[in-house]
């Protein structure tokens, strides 16, 4: 008579399986017997079933990580993107102040309303506003190709209130985004 190598139960000689724990027996060629199955196996009182697959846990794991960090790339590209827009912003307002200068004689400083790049333009659209000899005058330009593109004004002692100005403010706001839409006919080259 031998023992169960598993849970030390003794066996009969015949036996082909342990009958506490169910653990098929080494025949005397010392192959396991086939039809064993280790989904619902008892040792030591003890009852042990197949661990569960984990694929399906490790292929959604690996989803969710890509998707992070396809996210994470997206974000750093729009704060990269938002950079480089806010650089250009600065650099057209710049240039608005400085043809804005380089255009008139005296001594007047010129006022940039708004100065900004235009990707659909592919170059800087700003309004410059500026009092010249009894004149208020707004202008929508490009300060880079130097294209004027759009001008209007009153006489300050004549035709100039609060109201006209105030409407002429608001034509020049429509007209920078309206030149802002419009690509050039011949693009700057950066």
């Amino acid at each position: 008579m031998t023992n169960c190598s598993d849970c030390g139960e003794p066996l009969s000689d015949g036996a082909k399986f342990c009958g506490k724990c169910g653990r098929p027996l080494r025949s005397s060629s010392g192959a396991i017997i086939l039809g064993y199955s280790e989904r619902n196996r008892v040792s030591n009182g003890r009852t042990w079933s197949r661990a569960p697959k984990r694929w399906p846990i490790l292929i959604a794991g690996g989803f969710l990580l890509l998707a992070g960090l396809m996210w994470l790339t997206y974000r750093r590209y729009q704060a990269q993107m938002e950079n480089e827009r806010f650089v250009k912003n600065v650099q057209c307002r710049q240039l608005a102040q400085d043809f804005a200068k380089g255009r008139v004689a005296d001594e007047t400083d010129p006022v940039v309303i708004s100065a900004f790049f235009s990707s659909k333009r592919g170059s800087c659209v700003a309004a410059l506003e500026r009092r010249l000899e009894g004149r208020f005058v707004l202008q929508v330009v490009d300060p880079v190709t130097g294209e004027v593109m759009w001008v209007e004004g009153c006489t300050i002692s004549d035709e100039c209130d609060g109201n006209s100005v105030s409407g002429i403010r608001l034509r020049a706001r429509s007209a920078v985004d309206k030149w802002a839409d419009r690509p050039l006919d011949h693009p700057v080259p950066h």
